[in-house]
């Protein structure tokens, strides 16, 4: 059984999901070289977990769960897909650099980006955490 399944709202989290945070850690992703990939999608896993039970709680624990699962098989692009909210639109595709991009809108109108990633898997997944610091609002992260 996956430690995600455990998670319950009240539960201390042991790194909050703050702005700082997230945005951090999008930018690590960016950075990952190939093996990286797993790590940075499960630091995401637990990085989101209460806050993806607040915020969305009838699907959360499916989704991170699903993420996981998918993350440990190596099928990164698929687990990044799998955290992206029920109602969340992204686009995604490669640079004439080679360099990979990714746009992740969570409100109609309004979506951000990732830059200069090396794996797609990568730039959903940072474009996702940008989207969730700016989105989420103060009170959601202070309460995850």
């Amino acid at each position: 059984m996956s430690q995600i399944r455990n998670i319950r709202p009240t539960a201390p989290a042991t790194v909050s999901p703050q702005r700082g945070n997230l945005r951090e850690l999008a930018r690590n992703c960016e950075e990952a070289g190939f093996g990286q990939q797993s790590g940075c999608l499960t630091a995401a896993t637990h990085l989101l977990g209460n806050l993806y039970l607040r915020l969305y709680p009838r699907t959360a624990a499916e989704m991170l769960d699903r993420a996981e699962d998918l993350a440990r098989a190596g099928a990164f692009e698929s687990a990044a897909l799998a955290l992206l909210p029920p109602r969340a639109v992204f686009t995604g595709g490669r640079l004439a650099d080679g360099s990979v991009i990714a746009q992740v809108q969570l409100n109609p109108g309004h979506g951000t980006h990732s830059r200069n990633a090396r794996w797609l898997s990568m730039a959903v997944l940072a474009a996702l955490l940008r989207a969730l610091a700016e989105t989420a609002g103060p009170q959601a992260l202070d309460a995850a």
